[in-house]
C-alpha cells in the first residue's frame, strides 16, 4: 500500500506531458512522423521547397488505405482531446476530384494510457473539384465505450483513410491549434457626410482570419435602421467581394451607402458581419454615419470636435461657430442636455444622465453635426 501511494505523484507528473494539440505546416525536408501504412501502397513526401506533404495513394491489394501521423509512446507524444479542443483542420488538394467519403482516424486508448477499450467514431470528408485547394475542418465526436470520455487520449496514429489520388496537405492541426479562430477586420471611422451627397464608398481593410487562409469567409454590410441610409450593400457580390494580398492573406474589400435625401441632422450605423462558413465563427463591427443638413455648419465639420466619446461626466465641445445650440438626446430622440454656443469651447454636464448611447448635435440654425457618444 505504502508503495502504490507514492507512484501517485509520479503518474500525475508524466500526464502533465501530455501534447494537448499539434500544428504541423510542413517546412525544411523534415516528414515528421508521417508514414504509409504496410496494408497499402502509401507514400508521404515533404516538397521541401514550398513546405508541402505529397501523398501518392496507389492502392493495388487492399480494400483501403492509410496515411497517418505517428505519435511514439504515450507518454511523450500523446495528442489529447478534452471538451473544448475536439478539433481537427487540414488544407488539401487532390489530382482528381473524390466525391466519395474519405476519413480521418484517431486511434488510441484511455486518458491514462490503460488498455481500456474505446470506440472512436470516424470523420469524414470530400474533396469535389480536382487540383483545387480546401479547407477540411472536423468537430471530433466524444469516445463511446469505457468510463472516461471527458479526456480522450490519441495514442499511437492519427490517420486518414485516403482514396487513390495524389494528395498534397498545406498544413494539418488538431485539438487547441484547430480550435476556431475569429475573423478580423480593422475599424472604420466615423464618416460625417450631407444628406445629398449621394452614393458613398467605404474601403474595407485588414479582413483575415488570425493564422488561417481566408478561403470560406464571408461580408455583408447592413444599416441598423430603415430610412436615414439606403442601398447598404458589399461591391461587387457576383465575383466575391475580396482583394486578398497572396503574401499576407489579408484581404481589403469595399461596400456602399447612400445617404436618404431630407434625413440631415440624423445619423445610422453600419453593421459589418464577418463570418467565417468553414469553421463556424463570426465577428461583428460597426461605425456612425452622421448626416449633414447643408449650410455653413457643413464647411466648418473638420473643426468640430467632441470628446470623449466614452464620457464619465463632462463632455467637451470645441466649436468654430460663433453662435448655435449643442443638444444631446438619447436613442428615442428625447432632450436630456441642452446649451447655447456662447464660446468656441463649450461644455456639457451628463453627470446625472443615466448610462447609455446618446447622440450630441452641434446646431448653427441651418445644419447640425451629430456625433455618437456613450454615457458610462
Amino acid at each position: 500500500m505504502f508503495v502504490f501511494m507514492m507512484l501517485l505523484p509520479v503518474m500525475a507528473f508524466a500526464q502533465k506531458t501530455y501534447h494537448t494539440t499539434f500544428d504541423i505546416t510542413f517546412s525544411g525536408g523534415n516528414n515528421g512522423g508521417f508514414s504509409g501504412n504496410m496494408a497499402a501502397d502509401v507514400v508521404c513526401t515533404i516538397n521541401s521547397v514550398d513546405g508541402i506533404l505529397d501523398v501518392a495513394v496507389n492502392k493495388v491489394n487492399a480494400p483501403w488505405s492509410v496515411m497517418g501521423w505517428y505519435m511514439a509512446n504515450c507518454w511523450t507524444k500523446t495528442a489529447v482531446f478534452n471538451q473544448t479542443n475536439r478539433f481537427i483542420e487540414f488544407r488539401v488538394k487532390c489530382n482528381t476530384a473524390q466525391t466519395s467519403p474519405m476519413s480521418v482516424n484517431t486511434w488510441g486508448g484511455c486518458d491514462g494510457c490503460c488498455a481500456q477499450a474505446k470506440t472512436w467514431p470516424g470523420n469524414t470528408f470530400v474533396i469535389p473539384e480536382a487540383d483545387v485547394w480546401q479547407i477540411v475542418f472536423l468537430k471530433v465526436p466524444a469516445t463511446t465505450g469505457g468510463t472516461q470520455n471527458v479526456i480522450d487520449t490519441v495514442r499511437n496514429w492519427y490517420a486518414w483513410g485516403l482514396a487513390n489520388g495524389n494528395y498534397s496537405f498545406d498544413y494539418i492541426k488538431m485539438g487547441d491549434a484547430a480550435k476556431p479562430p475569429v475573423p478580423t477586420i480593422d475599424a472604420v471611422k466615423t464618416k460625417t457626410v450631407s444628406h445629398t451627397a449621394g452614393v458613398q464608398t467605404v474601403n474595407l481593410s485588414g479582413i483575415s482570419i488570425p493564422n488561417r487562409f481566408i478561403d470560406g469567409l464571408t461580408i455583408k454590410a447592413e444599416s441598423l435602421s430603415d430610412g436615414i441610409l439606403s442601398d447598404v450593400g458589399m461591391l461587387d457580390l457576383g465575383s466575391g467581394p475580396f482583394a486578398v494580398d497572396e503574401a499576407t492573406n489579408v484581404a481589403t474589400a469595399a461596400l456602399q451607402y447612400t445617404p436618404v435625401v431630407g434625413m440631415g441632422g440624423l445619423g445610422d450605423s453600419i453593421i459589418i458581419t464577418l463570418k467565417d462558413t468553414i469553421r463556424g465563427t463570426t465577428v461583428k463591427t460597426s461605425f456612425y454615419v452622421n448626416l449633414l443638413a447643408g449650410g455653413a455648419l457643413e464647411e466648418e465639420t473638420s473643426k468640430i470636435v467632441v470628446t470623449p466619446t466614452n464620457v464619465t461626466d463632462v463632455v467637451y465641445v470645441k466649436t468654430a461657430v460663433a453662435a448655435g445650440e449643442i443638444v444631446v438626446v438619447d436613442m428615442l430622440g428625447n432632450i436630456v442636455a441642452s446649451r447655447k454656443i456662447a464660446a468656441s469651447d463649450e461644455t456639457i454636464d451628463l453627470s446625472s444622465v443615466a448610462s447609455g448611447v446618446y447622440i450630441v448635435k452641434v446646431s448653427d440654425g441651418k445644419s447640425v453635426v451629430s456625433q455618437k457618444i456613450t454615457k458610462l
